[in-house]
């Protein structure tokens, strides 16, 4: 049946049919008159999707967790009047329209309508001029909600202290952040609370009481300025129980000195670790992490911390939290 017929079916067959109809087609039909907008939006309540905003030179708004089978299939769609090139994945839906931005807030203004503002669950930030990256952040803001689940920001996107106060201070990042861009020392900003991932390529503008939250699940620091004595303080913090959500911890120390920071603790007794293990990391970031184990300490709750490095000569000092049994990953 064409879509743009469903309208004239009695309403228990125009619900049997929109039900049957994929999200993408779902978005295509709502275009279609203003009672085909009102019909989806009641119905698309049934389905639970949620946007990925990228922000970079062509920015997309994508929805995610979409029932369409195909992959990198791709089709048209009218809005505004203007064409929108969507591709549909396996993951979602990736829309922009030929003009970059004003494609962009074409195509997502009509989502969040016909889709009852939808959770964002991963806002992107990648090589874009700082005042069209403002533009996404104050539209986020205008929907009625400024929360971010995943906040990344990549190396390709080149800021000021200034335009990156602007994005975290605008955007209520709820559990992951990456930022791999370039980070001034003087850069200040409190990390949320209800953190449980933070990863950043430049952070010595960090004091170690920001990294340390039950919350955390996962915490990465490069280029850092703690030092060994810092690591001992954080160490001794985890296996006091005060970080119980803990798994991995890494942070780059200039003149590392892992038997140093094992000495260092006193509360708890050490023995060395043949602990090696390989994982790959696909959460809130795609990271493949070694870790050789130097040190084990046992916690009271049973589990084993090891401390250790990635590689030898390394200066990242890494701690991961495992059960006893966990040998070789």
């Amino acid at each position: 049946m064409d879509l743009f017929d469903l309208s004239k079916l009695p309403r228990n067959l125009l619900e049997m049919a929109l039900s049957k109809l994929s999200t993408f087609d779902l978005i295509n039909y709502s275009n279609c008159s203003p009672k085909c907008t009102v019909d989806v939006k009641n119905f698309i309540r049934q389905r639970k999707v949620r946007f990925v905003i990228i922000s970079e030179e062509k920015p997309e708004i994508c929805v995610v967790h979409h029932e369409n089978p195909h992959k990198y299939f791709q089709e048209v769609a009218m809005f505004g009047g203007r064409k929108i090139h969507a591709h549909l994945e396996e993951k979602g839906i990736r829309a922009a329209g030929k003009n970059p931005i004003s494609g962009f807030f074409i195509f997502a203004k009509h989502l969040d309508e016909i889709l009852n503002c939808p959770p964002i669950y991963q806002l992107e930030i990648g090589k874009q001029e700082p005042k069209e990256s403002k533009r996404i952040i104050d539209w986020i803001n205008q929907r009625g909600s400024s929360e971010v689940e995943h906040c990344d920001i990549t190396s390709k996107a080149q800021m000021t202290n200034t335009d990156l106060s602007y994005v975290l201070n605008n955007v209520n990042v709820t559990t992951a952040l990456n930022i791999q861009c370039e980070v001034q020392e003087d850069f200040h900003y409190d990390l949320p609370e209800t953190l449980k991932h933070f990863y950043c390529d430049y952070s010595k503008w960090m004091t170690l009481d920001q990294l340390i939250s039950p919350r955390f699940e996962f915490v990465s620091a490069y280029k850092s300025g703690f030092t060994n004595q810092d690591m001992v303080v954080y160490l001794e913090k985890v296996l006091a129980g005060d970080l119980p959500n803990l798994v991995y911890f890494q942070a780059e120390i200039e003149g590392l000195d892992i038997n140093g920071i094992a000495n260092g603790v006193r509360t708890v007794q050490k023995t060395d670790s043949d602990f090696r293990c390989w994982v790959e990391y696909k959460k809130y970031i795609e990271q493949n992490m070694i870790i050789i184990g130097y040190y084990d300490f046992k916690r009271d709750d049973g589990m084993i911390v090891t401390i250790g490095v990635p590689r030898i000569f390394s200066q990242s000092f890494q701690i991961f939290v495992r059960s006893e049994y966990d040998r070789w990953l």
